[in-house]
């Protein structure tokens, strides 16, 4: 905080507990930073009282409101100057809630090492690299001093020796706008449109896409479950939903009721375990996974449960919600019958059928509009593809949402309509289809024998399928959001390519996108680069071969200082890399320097993935499209030609 005109309106769009948090954070910087004088008289008064109450007036709800900050009733439209960002741990980087909101941060009372981690983190990136590192080596001083005009020269244009610099015309062209773009489909296999016979849908978050209310309506369901059915404490009633805490792909540990973000080898990420709202300590998660932080396969599958999609998020700010609530009253309990006692609240909020009518109540208020739907499947409808949809919701549900985004004759587009499909079941059981009638959503007696046409199935399976229409395996292309309900069995067990429709990937390209993050991912480069060509310097062999073997310089002190700060200078870029995602779990495919267990799955059993299902709709002729993979090195020893300096190659005589 550095101007009276910032913090004023910081204070002025503040309010309630939200505020009482915030205010915590700033006297602490202001302590330590000396910025009492920047605040205006009447707001350093509020601060030295640790108070917002008069602030709290501006609220239009009820007494009894929280003033969450997902409420958004409760908070004046506001955006923070981008500077501000690096101050309090949230980075530049990063975007608003899903509500407007700012991501809340954990409570200031219990200094977490996350939090501070976070804070340090952002005074290195102000830092020039390797400040504190040096060495006598005079050949490695000149390595670390090219370093440092390399990462300074980002984006400049020139280098102190005057020539070009790299920046972004070497890395980050390649991933630049262009290939980072939102609307991009991005291939993991190669995938040739032409070869592909029929393309299906799963309805929710694919077909449709549901606003953030959609989300909090089960959350409230849940929690009045919890407080009316199972005896839990009724203020959990009056405790919104918020969008910021957690992000996809999260993992609850059923024994401890902790949330977890873990790795593609199983491992605990280190930052990112919570116990209601309060993140673990180093110590104490080695206590309970052990020094590795590791789990086994049969652990993983035996205690971790997995939340995979948009729907789970609901779960994961529920649980945090409800055991940092027992917490503090000081009640004893068990984590493992809370996370159960929270599942089971879910299912039912998913079961009863309450949020469903409400949605079809009122589907403006919950279903975001997709005016390029209809135009998308009526020309692949064009293009000789048969199309389908298959969703675990059932017809009435269904109906009134697709009606909404293209109409009362919705049915046309699709040669098959399959709703109650009960996936994954649907692709290992081998259960026959029932008609539902359209007009009354009843079910038929009999199964299903022949293909009807406009007929709409209920349940099925994957076999029964096949024998109705005669696709098989790579015949089919199927999008879906879930990974293992939609995506994972028909890949493994069936041989469908699958298509993961990922809507986080869009924060996450926005991030990766910001000249911010695409500034120290160039310095971690270097870095990186840098440790391997400076270890090569201490470790060169000096003098004649002794019986065949080559002569060693030795290893000092000054040695292993150098290429442990140089380490820690990578962890710490790579820790404001990850705040720049999320402030608490960070991204969702990544986990510190490998991929997410998420990111992992998604890789191995998508063959396409995008943020949208709307992005097919840009790429013209689409039906005979072939999506190719990036060229990888799979191992470290297999050779990666520089694609980019070829390209542009081709670029600049094509221009010629």
């Amino acid at each position: 905080v550095s101007d009276s005109e910032t913090t004023d309106a910081m204070l002025r769009c503040a309010t309630g507990r939200a505020a009482e948090r915030w205010l915590r954070g700033v006297k602490a910087e202001v302590r330590s930073f000396r910025t009492v004088s920047a605040l205006s008289a009447p707001y350093r008064s509020l601060v030295s009282r640790s108070t917002l109450s008069r602030l709290s007036t501006n609220c239009a709800c009820s007494p009894q409101c929280r003033h969450h900050p997902a409420h958004v009733e409760c908070l004046r439209p506001w955006h923070p100057p981008a500077q501000l960002f690096v101050r309090f741990g949230t980075p530049q980087g990063q975007t608003r809630g899903a509500h407007g909101e700012t991501p809340r941060d954990p409570p200031a009372s219990k200094r977490s090492k996350r939090a501070k981690g976070n804070r340090q983190s952002a005074k290195v990136q102000s830092s020039a690299p390797f400040e504190s590192l040096t060495h006598s080596d005079p050949t490695v001083a000149g390595l670390l001093d090219q370093a440092r005009a390399l990462i300074a020269s980002y984006g400049r244009g020139r280098l102190a020796d005057g020539t070009s610099s790299v920046g972004d015309n070497v890395e980050f062209e390649e991933y630049g706008s262009g290939w980072l773009s939102n609307k991009k489909v991005f291939a993991n296999s190669y995938v040739n449109m032409s070869n592909v016979r029929a393309i299906g849908f799963d309805y929710d978050y694919t077909l449709v896409t549901y606003k953030p209310r959609m989300v909090a309506a089960f959350y409230n369901l849940a929690a009045e479950y919890l407080a009316q059915q199972l005896n839990y404490p009724s203020q959990i009633t009056s405790f919104r939903y918020d969008p910021s805490f957690a992000i996809r792909g999260l993992g609850v540990d059923v024994r401890y009721g902790i949330l977890v973000k873990l790795s593609s080898r199983l491992q605990i990420s280190r930052d990112c375990a919570y116990f209601g709202r309060e993140p673990l300590t180093r110590k104490r998660l080695e206590m309970l996974y052990g020094s590795q932080l590791s789990l086994s396969k049969s652990d993983r599958d035996q205690y971790i449960r997995p939340l995979l999609d948009r729907f789970s998020l609901a779960e994961a700010c529920l649980l945090a919600d409800v055991i940092q609530l027992l917490t503090d009253k000081k009640k004893s309990f068990d984590p493992s019958a809370v996370a159960a006692d929270v599942s089971e609240a879910l299912r039912f909020a998913h079961s009863s059928g309450r949020v469903h009518n409400a949605v079809v109540a009122d589907l403006p208020a919950y279903i975001k509009p997709k005016p390029q739907l209809a135009a998308m499947l009526k020309s692949l409808r064009r293009d000789k593809k048969e199309l389908f949809l298959a969703s675990n919701s059932n017809f009435e549900f269904v109906s009134a949402g697709m009606t909404y985004l293209v109409g009362e004759n919705w049915r046309k587009y699709f040669h098959v309509v399959i709703v109650s499909a009960r996936k994954p079941t649907f692709y290992r059981a081998n259960q026959p289809f029932r008609t539902v009638d359209p007009q009354t959503g009843k079910l038929d007696l009999d199964r299903v024998t022949h293909r009807v046409p406009d007929a709409v199935y209920s349940g099925g399976s994957i076999r029964a399928l096949q024998h109705l229409t005669g696709w098989t395996g790579p015949d089919v292309l199927y999008f879906g959001d879930h990974l293992f309900a939609d995506l994972v069995e028909a890949r493994r067990a069936i041989g469908w390519h699958t298509g993961a429709i990922i809507n986080d990937l869009d924060h996450e390209l926005n991030v990766m996108s910001s000249p911010a993050y695409k500034q120290l991912a160039f310095s971690v480069t270097v870095m990186e680069e840098v440790l391997r060509l400076t270890q090569d310097l201490l470790y060169r062999p000096v003098g004649d071969e002794v019986e065949g073997w080559s002569q060693q310089r030795g290893i000092d002190e000054q040695d292993v200082q150098l290429l442990s700060g140089i380490e820690k200078e990578i962890k710490q870029r790579h820790g404001e890399m990850c705040t720049m995602f999320h402030g608490r779990f960070g991204s969702v495919f990544q986990a510190e320097y490998v991929s997410t267990y998420f990111g992992f799955t998604m890789h191995r059993y998508s063959d396409l993935y995008t943020s949208s299902l709307m992005n097919l709709a840009q790429y013209s002729n689409l039906a005979n499209r072939r999506f190719y993979p990036p060229v990888q090195s799979l191992l470290p020893h297999e050779p990666l030609h520089p694609r980019l300096a070829i390209r542009n190659q081709l670029l600049q005589r094509r221009v010629s």
